[in-house]
C-alpha cells in the first residue's frame, strides 16, 4: 500500500491518480490532518505492507527502520513528488521478498 503524507501537495496526488497509481494520503483517506508524527508509526504497523512517502526529514532515521513497512524521504521540490513515486512504485512491488527489512530511501535533486 502506497501512503503519502499529508505534505504531498493535492497537484502531485492528482498526477499520481491520473497515471492510476493507488495510493492513500494521511489527512484525505488515512488518520486526520494534522496528525503528529509520532501517531503515524503505529499506524503504519496496522496497514498492510506500507510504503511511506514523505518531505518530512523527521522520517529519514535509522531508529525507524522496520521489517513492517518502508519509508521513502523525498528530498526534492514538491514539483517531482509524483514522479518520484512514480518511480520507486514501478521498482518496488511492495511484496515482503522485495522490500529488504528497514527499507528506507532518499531521493534528493
Amino acid at each position: 500500500m502506497n501512503v503519502l503524507d499529508e505534505n504531498i501537495v493535492a497537484q502531485q496526488c492528482q498526477r499520481l491518480e491520473h497515471w492510476r497509481i493507488p495510493f492513500r494520503q494521511i489527512g484525505r483517506h488515512l488518520s486526520t490532518r494534522g496528525a503528529l508524527d509520532e501517531n503515524l508509526i503505529p499506524l503504519l504497523h496496522r496497514l498492510p505492507q506500507p510504503t511511506f512517502f514523505t518531505h518530512d526529514e523527521d522520517f529519514f532515521k535509522a531508529s525507524l527502520c522496520n521489517a513492517r513497512y518502508a519509508l521513502v524521504y523525498l528530498d526534492a521540490v514538491d514539483t517531482e513528488a509524483a514522479e518520484l513515486v512514480k518511480g520507486s512504485v514501478l521498482s518496488i512491488d511492495n511484496s515482503p521478498a522485495s522490500v529488504p527489512t528497514g527499507f528506507q530511501v532518499s531521493y534528493q535533486y
